[in-house]
């Protein structure tokens, strides 16, 4: 666990909107972590959008079905080709007419693979075995004896637990026993659509054994047992019946559920007494289904249903399936999903969700993730904070979280219920404050809570729930006017003395007896500054005080009233790194750390020498905006590219909070090729 602290960020450095989020997303996320976790329940994940798409190698950009095969290779079919992807790389199978043994046709419609690694392809020209060894396919002859011509028209087939191949030929359901090499067919009785369809008609084996056939013109259960058919349909005066006969995509959930997507609404199916529920797009409320066309259904381990759309992108459902559930939309234009329309869906065995669309594939991470992102946005689960870029934040002695707003003011979160309590310019009585820059959220020992803005500091008065401007607050004369003052930082030392760090100079002053005092770059020689605009100060365990400035690092001793300068020396690999000074922390052992824009420096005490470490060293970045020691005694530094993290005793680690997830899933090892070199290291 991290220790409690302020955060600030450093108010000349250069950088964009999105690294401001970013790092203060790292330090957010650190300050209050455990926090956090256990209220993430009332909070949404946050997903991120990988895209493979023609410019990545994929044979063509409308993606109808995607499928990881035993071997843990992901299959990705398209309207022009079958995509076979290693992680790094696609191998590309399409049909060529002097080839009896390439895949029947372009168009492919669906893959499954079968109890003994077999995979089978589903394409606008019938069904394929893939033979592996070979890399070929075998086209399968199929010849229901229907009185119209379905022979030609498979649009999904999937294979049985008990190794049989089910294949849709709607109105024609086709068994094919591998063994045997014999095919059986059955008539659903299912109306008979003549037309050719560029997208799968659903299959699905449930639990119980049953098969579900979906049809453009209703929904059928087959009873292998029995050979028998049972039919379920659309009747616009009974609201229990499927929403639309145009079946696109069915699936079960965990618990026995069966969920049916089609061209008009979402259906889920009670099989006890056949009733069904429907779900619709409601257009007053956004979370409700984001678009009726249903293109593909599947569910993760957390129980949370994901479903595909045509032209609503993609929908997490989640809550109890009575009442109200709240559908979660990801869309193009605010998630970064590669198209709207999504054709397909796959969980693969590491927990990422491969999303197949009219723009190629989407991939996202479903495992919960040890780092979280909490932000005002269009999720139901959002957090109503005044705005996403965070300056400041701060855990109060009721676990309440302060909040303060680049330019839009202060949030407090309550952990325990999610609301959020608003203080603005904008607002009014209590919730008035005189600044929206809140730079600083500082605690003192009399449990008073300060936050620093750019007009000076506010003390928050907690019986009034109002913040008063320092000076009216305290009304001591002696005391130093902070208005019009940027306030970058506020300690308090074992004197009791306040130090606050500034846009122009450092001041230091006493609440007791009114003494107060101002070093800048003009006090006398042995208190002046290296730099006016001074980002951080530190006490260390000595009682001396650590000043970072815009141009070298202070250090000024209480006892004596004199100043220590240090700045970088040309040449020397002892001095400082860089006189651009950001963040301090002194660790466990009394070491100070000193964060600059030319990378982290650990001060020698012995010598008053300085070690750097930077991006030669592993370091991400060689901005270092603060630095924090947990309790495990591991240093974290936030950066201008992510977070590091620092274990002094066994080494260093630099990542991004969102590949920080466990893998449960051990994929198989496949050589895919290997070279060999000669004596002289040239390729044989």
């Amino acid at each position: 666990m991290l220790r409690n602290r302020q955060l600030t960020i450093p108010p000349t450095v250069n950088f964009t909107l999105s690294n401001i989020n970013a790092m203060k997303f790292f330090k957010t996320t650190l300050f209050f972590l455990v926090p956090f976790f256990l209220a993430h329940a009332s909070f949404s994940q946050h997903y991120f959008f990988s895209t493979w798409s023609i410019e990545q190698g994929l044979s063509q950009s409308v993606v109808n079905c995607i499928f990881q095969d035993s071997k843990g290779y992901i299959w990705a079919g398209t309207q022009h080709g079958l995509n076979k992807f290693n992680g790094s790389n696609f191998e590309i199978f399409t049909f060529s007419p002097k080839d009896s043994n390439s895949i029947s046709n372009n168009w492919v419609y669906s893959i499954d693979e079968d109890k003994n690694g077999n995979l089978w392809i589903v394409t606008k020209n019938g069904l394929n075995q893939f033979i592996r060894n070979g890399k070929r396919f075998q086209r399968m002859q199929l010849n229901s004896g229907f009185q119209n011509n379905v022979n030609d028209y498979a649009y999904d087939a999937i294979a049985s637990r008990k190794g049989k191949i089910i294949i849709n030929m709607t109105p024609i359901l086709a068994l094919y026993d591998p063994e045997t090499k014999k095919i059986t067919y059955y008539n659903s009785n299912i109306e008979y659509d003549g037309s050719v369809k560029d997208n799968k008609i659903p299959l699905l084996e449930d639990a119980s054994g049953l098969i579900w056939m979906g049809s453009t013109k209703g929904l059928a259960s087959f009873d292998p047992e029995t050979g028998k058919f049972t039919q379920y349909l659309y009747h616009p005066l009974n609201p229990n019946t499927l929403s639309n006969n145009n079946i696109t995509a069915l699936f079960e959930d965990k618990n026995k559920n069966i969920w049916i997507g089609t061209s008009l609404g979402l259906n889920l199916l009670n099989k006890s007494n056949g009733t069904i529920k429907r779900f619709y797009n409601h257009p007053g409320n956004p979370f409700s289904l984001s678009n009726n066309f249903i293109r593909a259904i599947t569910e993760d381990r957390s129980g949370n249903l994901w479903i595909g759309t045509e032209g609503g992108g993609l929908n997490k459902l989640t809550g109890p399936m009575t009442g109200s559930p709240v559908f979660e939309t990801f869309t193009s234009e605010i998630n970064g999903l590669s198209h709207n329309i999504v054709n397909a869906l796959f969980i693969d065995r590491s927990e990422n969700l491969w999303i197949g669309t009219l723009q190629g594939i989407s991939k996202t991470d479903l495992k919960k993730p040890k780092f979280c992102l909490y932000r005002n946005n269009s999720s139901p689960y959002s957090v109503n904070l005044l705005g996403n870029v965070i300056a400041a934040i701060y855990k109060d002695d009721d676990g309440k979280i302060w909040i303060g707003n680049w330019g839009q003011g202060l949030n407090i979160l309550d952990r325990k219920t999610g609301q959020v309590e608003h203080f603005s310019t904008r607002l009014t009585k209590n919730h008035h404050i005189i600044n929206d820059f809140v730079h600083v959220i500082f605690q003192d020992s009399d449990k008073r809570i300060w936050i620093g803005t750019r007009d000076g500091i506010l003390i928050y008065n907690k019986e009034k729930k109002s913040f008063i401007p320092f000076n009216d607050f305290f009304r001591n004369p002696s005391l130093p006017d902070l208005r019009g003052y940027r306030i970058n930082n506020i300690i308090r030392d074992k004197r009791e003395n306040y130090y606050v760090a500034t846009q122009n100079g450092l001041i230091r002053f006493n609440l007791k007896d009114g003494s107060a005092q101002r070093f800048t770059t003009h006090s006398e020689d042995h208190q002046k500054l290296s730099g006016n605009l001074v980002y951080s100060i530190l006490e260390d365990h000595l009682g001396l005080i650590w000043i970072s400035t815009s141009n070298g690092l202070d250090v000024y001793n209480p006892a004596t009233s004199g100043m220590t300068h240090f700045k970088k020396v040309e040449g020397s690999v002892n001095s400082i790194s860089d006189n651009f000074v950001i963040s301090l922390c002194e660790d466990h052992s009394g070491n100070i750390w000193i964060g600059t824009g030319s990378g982290v420096n650990k001060f020698d005490r012995k010598d008053s020498s300085f070690i750097c470490y930077s991006h030669e060293n592993g370091f991400p970045n060689d901005q270092i905006f603060d630095i924090l020691e947990d309790d495990n005694y591991t240093l974290w530094f936030t950066t201008g590219s992510g977070l590091f993290r620092l274990d002094v005793a066994k080494g260093f680690n630099s990542f991004y909070p969102d590949s920080l997830n466990d893998n449960r899933y051990l994929p198989e090892i496949v050589i895919t090729a290997f070279t060999k070199t000669n004596r002289d290291g040239k390729m044989d």
